[in-house]
């Protein structure tokens, strides 16, 4: 395993996802700031650092006893958001995943007495 290059708490909004005409549409003709700013953050700082994995960890997961991370090779599907459904519905999605880090986390956790569910369900 590597090292951890830098860490961010970064702020998100639902429509940061959707194409930039939609997001346009729902704001009275203009980008919102989030967008640009997010675009600024990868550009000057994360693009430097070089690091070829990035790790998410996000607060909107339904779980109330374990931390899950995703253990697939590639997760692809299409994603309708159980928060805002009328926001965010049938969004495809297709992104990279790797294996390997879940595993190294669950165990990590495990060591220290955190729950951790590195998870491949295909669902």
């Amino acid at each position: 395993m590597g090292e951890i290059v830098g860490a961010a708490v970064v702020s998100h909004v639902p429509p940061i996802v959707l194409p930039p005409e939609v997001r346009r549409e729902l704001n009275d003709g203009e980008e919102i700031d989030l967008v640009p700013g997010l675009h600024r953050l990868r550009t000057e700082y994360l693009d430097p650092l070089g690091a070829d994995t990035f790790v998410v960890f996000d607060t909107h997961w339904f779980t109330l006893v374990e931390m899950v991370v995703t253990a697939h090779e590639r997760r692809t599907g299409l994603y309708t958001s159980d928060e805002l459904p009328r926001g965010m519905s049938a969004m495809p999605y297709d992104i990279p995943g790797d294996p390997e880090l879940a595993r190294t986390l669950e165990r990590a956790a495990q060591d220290h007495g955190t729950w951790i569910t590195a998870s491949d369900d295909e669902y």
